[in-house]
């Protein structure tokens, strides 16, 4: 037997524009040899999703199934959400699919996706569209007009001459 399950089955949370989700997803083995499994996200999400571990090697739980998983693995996702400036739901699944370990006979594999929808909002203030960078630029433009503020107090003169040819 093979088989792939996670917990939960369906991710929905509304999230701000701008901001980091981190969330985690169970993900164990229903079958009866140990698998492989990678978790990749896909659809609207995958752009801004990384999930880490990106794989495991996962026993097989033992039987009957019961929840909590004894061997499940759990794969945290960081969702670093684009900025919006209108509501924006993006809809994805994070894909975990099984491959058997070496040796196995099974040659195929075996997956499950966990749904995910992420409604974000646009940021509450105008300063969350202002980028690192640009807060960067800013700075270095307010420390050169301090900086000649204080040299022409001390009695230098900053002149700027046009050479003739």
């Amino acid at each position: 037997d093979v088989g792939v399950g996670a917990q939960p089955s369906k991710i929905r949370q509304a999230v701000e524009s701008g901001s980091i989700y981190e969330t985690s997803v169970l993900v164990f083995n229903s079958g009866d040899k140990e698998m492989e499994i990678t978790v990749t996200p896909e659809g609207e999400i995958a752009a801004f999703a990384e999930v880490t571990p990106q794989s495991y090697r996962i026993q097989p739980e033992p039987v009957p199934h019961t929840l909590p998983a004894k061997y499940g693995q759990a794969f945290t996702v960081k969702f670093n959400i684009p900025v919006v400036r209108k509501e924006t739901t993006f809809r994805g699944t994070l894909s975990a699919i099984g491959n058997p370990a070496t040796g196995s006979q099974f040659s195929g594999s075996v997956g499950v996706a966990v749904v995910v929808e992420l409604i974000v909002t646009p940021p509450k203030s105008f300063w969350s569209y202002i980028t690192p960078t640009q807060y960067t630029i800013a700075g270095a433009v307010l420390a050169a007009i301090v900086l000649l503020a204080v040299l022409r107090r001390s009695g230098y003169r900053l002149r700027v001459e046009r050479r003739k040819r």
